[in-house]
């Protein structure tokens, strides 16, 4: 009889124990996690590439022409009345137009083999829409076409994702301008270890802007 009960007392202890042991377990697991940083960043100078291009092209108008156009990219566009084609005759154009939502009305005189611009700036997804009437000469008619002068920029930079966790990581890093995510990428850092990483971003145009390279997420693996 009492060595059945001291064989059930042992037994219940060993159930306690590795139940203990098993949380012990458990909580010590849960308590390693990585802790990855950015570290040793470096940022290159822009490299800026400026454009100009023909984003609408009427050819010679007469009497009167309309455009409708929606930018691609930020920039500077010009509305090019040319009548260069004239040896003698000036062009009289009056003009309504609405560029990013403001409405304008002018008028100008273009001279004989002379051209004249109105330039308006637009952010890339901005419409400029408008019409215009045309008189002088013996064909009423002036050449018309919208310049766009934009300018993009590409951006390379490296830098390191540092592990002081006490375990490994998935880690997501980001390359940002003006709080704007360009670039992200995914790596696995082990606890205690470094991983160099590197890119390139490209920016629409060639503004000031602010950059940065933070961490967006990690994830114990």
């Amino acid at each position: 009889m009492y060595a059945a009960v001291v064989l059930v007392l042992i037994v219940g202890a060993g159930a306690g124990g590795y139940l203990y042991y098993q949380n012990y377990q458990k909580n010590y697991q849960n308590s390693l996690q990585p802790n990855v940083q950015v570290t040793n960043p470096i940022i290159s100078k822009p490299i800026q590439t400026p454009n100009d291009a023909t984003v609408v092209s009427l050819g010679r108008v007469s009497y009167s022409g309309s455009f409708n156009y929606s930018a691609v990219k930020d920039g500077s566009y010009e509305l090019i009345f040319d009548n260069s084609f004239s040896t003698f005759s000036s062009k009289n154009v009056a003009i309504t137009y609405d560029a990013a939502g403001a409405l304008t009305s002018s008028s100008l005189t273009v001279p004989a083999g002379n051209s004249q611009q109105i330039t308006v700036q637009l952010k890339a997804g901005q419409r400029l829409s408008g019409s215009f009437t045309t008189s002088g000469g013996s064909g009423n008619d002036v050449n018309f076409e919208i310049v766009g002068q934009t300018c993009s920029e590409s951006i390379a930079f490296s830098f390191d994702l540092a592990n002081t966790g006490t375990a490994s990581g998935s880690t997501t890093a980001a390359f940002q301008a003006d709080g704007q995510q360009l670039w992200s990428n995914k790596d696995l850092v082990a606890a205690g270890q470094q991983v160099p990483a590197s890119g390139t971003a490209t920016l629409p145009n060639c503004a000031d802007h602010s950059f940065g390279i933070v961490v967006i997420q990690q994830q114990k693996v």
